[in-house]
């Protein structure tokens, strides 16, 4: 059994922002200190429940603090990122955490997160499956192109790539259509996984 930390980064009232980001950096690194498998971050928006709108900025922080730990999204929003940048901003992370990176995805739930970036919430599961398909082919398919109901892609070769090759990457998803879509080639993680990986919420 591997365990690890989880934190959606909250902002609590009367506590300077800077503060937080100094703290989960100590957390982190103390955890590694002490043998923890990795640490995930959770990504949210305009709201005090969470400082990680850009989850993946935050962990190249932790990547430059550490040495060993795993680098776990739990989880970016698909439809909230152009597929293009989270790809390349993905792939990023990973090289520079030399090959740290486990990247989850989820929907999100709240819909006015949704409202913020003007994405209606109905059309989620569509981006959810559109923008997974085409990371992962950014990630292992130079000149690649790709016209969908929401995106197009043309000849698009992606530098960098991530350092992980199996194909890529590890991906797993928080979705409940995936394992029938065949988008992820992760399975839904179950409840022990994310007890393992920190979570204590529903899984």
């Amino acid at each position: 059994m591997q365990f690890g930390l989880f934190s959606h980064v909250p902002w609590p009232e009367g506590m300077d922002q800077k503060r937080i980001i100094d703290d989960i950096t100590a957390e982190t690194q103390y955890g590694e200190e002490l043998g923890f498998y990795g640490i995930w971050l959770a990504e949210h928006h305009f709201s005090r429940y969470g400082l990680g709108a850009s989850s993946l900025i935050l962990l190249s922080n932790l990547a430059g603090q550490t040495t060993r730990m795993r680098l776990g999204t739990a989880i970016v929003v698909p439809p909230l990122h152009h597929p293009i940048r989270l790809a390349e901003d993905a792939a990023t992370l990973d090289l520079v955490s030399n090959g740290r990176l486990d990247i989850g995805f989820g929907r999100g739930s709240a819909n006015y997160e949704y409202n913020g970036y003007n994405v209606q919430h109905a059309e989620s599961q569509g981006r959810f499956q559109e923008t997974i398909r085409l990371v992962e082919a950014l990630w292992t398919t130079p000149n690649y192109s790709y016209t969908g109901q929401f995106y197009t892609v043309n000849h698009a070769t992606l530098v960098p790539t991530p350092i992980q090759q199996a194909p890529s990457a590890p991906v797993h998803c928080r979705h409940p259509h995936v394992n029938h879509s065949g988008v992820c080639r992760v399975h839904r993680p179950s409840a022990d996984y994310w007890r393992g990986a920190g979570y204590r919420g529903r899984a």
